[in-house]
């Protein structure tokens, strides 16, 4: 399995999945977009889950990667993270970033709903440069036919962050959970997985 996290996606955010299966971080230590989609096109695992940015990543890569897996899950994936928000907002938070990136990304973690936050090692410059992604990378061309029954939609009904697009909410398999925001526990997770591939992962 492979997990490819959110902006800030720290291991420690999914500690039991990240030390059981290859957990990718983008930009976290380095601006890694390039072996992140790498290894999507070489990865032999059978399951895919791509959160925030990392959802956003597969998404972009879709067409040429689906057929590497069986099954792939999306958490609170977007088309352009900036549908529904002005960019004023993100100019301000890569400003404040700058003067206090540990603060920015505690607050970052808790308003994703993240209970427990540890901040590990990070690279300042590249998650700047996850920043600037999330503030210029955009899905023009959608075909939401290449979301069959192997692409699972997962968000929290509570989510601060992202705001789901309509063409997600219309898929069959679009999963909302109620009582959740962007960020949903391993636990969760690994309870959907196994109700949709009948596959145990933790």
């Amino acid at each position: 399995m492979i997990f490819i996290s959110g902006w800030a996606g720290f291991k420690t955010n999914y500690p039991e999945l990240s030390n059981k299966y290859t957990y990718l971080t983008p930009f976290l230590l380095e601006d890694n977009l390039q072996q992140i989609e790498q290894e999507l096109i070489s990865s032999k695992a059978k399951i895919l889950i791509g959160w925030s940015t990392g959802a956003h990543i597969i998404l972009k890569n879709l067409e040429n990667i689906k057929d590497n897996f069986e099954k792939i899950y999306l958490i609170a994936p977007f088309l352009y993270f900036l549908v529904d928000k002005k960019l004023k907002v993100l100019e301000i938070m890569i400003e404040a970033f700058k003067k206090d990136p540990t603060k920015v990304i505690k607050n970052f973690l808790n308003k994703a709903g993240v209970k427990t936050i540890e901040i590990e090692n990070y690279n300042e410059d590249s998650l700047l440069k996850g920043l600037a992604f999330l503030k210029n990378s955009k899905i023009n061309s959608f075909n939401p036919d290449i979301l069959d029954d192997k692409v699972i939609i997962i968000y929290g009904e509570k989510d601060k962050i992202v705001k789901i697009d309509d063409i997600f909410k219309k898929l069959k398999n679009y999963i909302e959970l109620k009582n959740y925001g962007h960020y949903i526990p391993e636990e969760i997770l690994s309870e959907i997985i196994y109700e949709t591939s009948n596959k145990k992962i933790l």
